[in-house]
């Protein structure tokens, strides 16, 4: 079962204008956000403004995740929604999109044939959660709690990368918030 263990001072944070944006992780290594050569992006964001207008990422699908607080989208001449704790809601990065609420979210970008899916499970203490991925990469981050991954023991703000079909088994020792994203389509090399 080959895996990568990404410990959470690994993690690259930038500020944006209405918060920051940690990225968790980016495909293919090395790929760059800035530049946009890349097929998938994981990243969790802080909103600290009641009020922002999301960058334009054109040819960029994007899946967000409310970790904390409560948000309301707005995708002009598309659709609204308000988004609680792990629900989720996905658009396009070259919609106008617009949002209310000052939150802490987990964010999916794809481009190209790459998609992934995002999902958030509360566990609690002694829950153990059982997954079986046949895809090509399985990312699991640990965003509140202590839990056991295969064995392996992970705090919070720490990430496992499973590559390949893979049993996981998580086992939470504490109370637990984690993300689970699984993602396909990836090609091989750099984006041109």
């Amino acid at each position: 079962m080959p895996h990568h263990f990404i410990p959470s001072n690994s993690v690259k944070t930038i500020k944006w204008s209405g918060g920051t944006s940690s990225e968790l992780f980016i495909y293919p290594e090395g790929s760059d956000f800035k530049t946009g050569n890349y097929q998938v992006r994981l990243s969790i964001a802080t909103v600290e403004v009641e009020t922002s207008v999301f960058t334009s990422l054109p040819g960029v699908n994007r899946t967000l995740m409310v970790l904390k607080g409560q948000l309301h989208l707005k995708h002009e001449g598309q659709h609204e929604t308000v988004l609680n704790p792990l629900e989720k809601d996905q658009f396009s990065g070259n919609w106008n999109t617009k949002s209310w609420g000052k939150v802490t979210d987990f964010n999916l970008m794809t481009k190209g044939n790459c998609n992934g899916v995002l999902n958030g499970y509360s566990l609690k203490e002694t829950q153990t959660l059982s997954l079986h991925s046949s895809e090509q990469k399985t990312f699991i981050h640990i965003r509140e709690g202590i839990v056991n991954i295969n064995n392996t023991r992970a705090e919070p703000g720490a990430s496992i990368l499973f590559t390949g079909t893979n049993r996981i088994l998580i086992d939470a020792l504490k109370d637990a918030l984690i993300v689970v994203v699984e993602i396909k389509n990836l090609e091989s090399g750099e984006l041109s």
